[in-house]
């Protein structure tokens, strides 16, 4: 059983979204059409207002896990736009959505690595290097087994893919 929410009975007051899958894998598309009134929080939005630059740092992590718990107590939802293929990352967002008394879900996007290197190929010197997107594409056969035993309320897995010039995103797992 790939979720455990009844999606019968209303969704608590606030939710805690957490995306899950490597740099270029249709995350941040998947959140576009699908977020509706919750906040976005992203390692891009801490990169582009801090003077760390374009490589990636724990600290951009780390700051976003410092907003998010105050979001969730004020009682708005939020959404995490980050690879999340850490497991310890994994355990920060369930330990801080509990402590908020949050409704948790994790949205893994598979996506094949081809895909993804194309997609960050594109960015150009914007794009995350490709050792990077390999280490996170390598965790995800362990984080997708991991995953369903962590705790997740909710989990949905999508797939993207390209067709021709469009990016087309197939839901494998119940709707939220």
């Amino acid at each position: 059983m790939l979720s455990r929410y009844d999606h019968r009975m209303t969704l608590r007051d606030v939710t805690l979204t957490i995306m899950c899958g490597p740099p270029g894998a249709g995350k941040s598309y998947w959140i576009a059409r699908n977020r509706t009134t919750e906040e976005l929080l992203s390692t891009e939005m801490v990169r582009r207002m801090s003077a760390i630059g374009r490589r990636s740092s724990p600290n951009q992590l780390a700051g976003i896990k410092l907003l998010a718990p105050d979001l969730l107590r004020q009682g708005r939802s939020v959404i995490v736009d980050a690879c999340s293929t850490k497991i310890q990352d994994r355990r920060d967002w369930l330990t801080i959505a509990r402590f908020a008394s949050a409704h948790t879900r994790i949205v893994i996007v598979n996506t094949d690595l081809s895909t993804c290197l194309t997609r960050q190929a594109e960015r150009g010197t914007s794009g995350v290097p490709e050792p990077i997107i390999r280490q996170h594409a390598d965790r995800m056969p362990h984080a997708a087994t991991l995953i369903p035993l962590e705790g997740w309320e909710d989990i949905v897995t999508v797939t993207c893919r390209v067709e021709g010039s469009r990016t087309v995103s197939t839901r494998t797992s119940p709707n939220i």
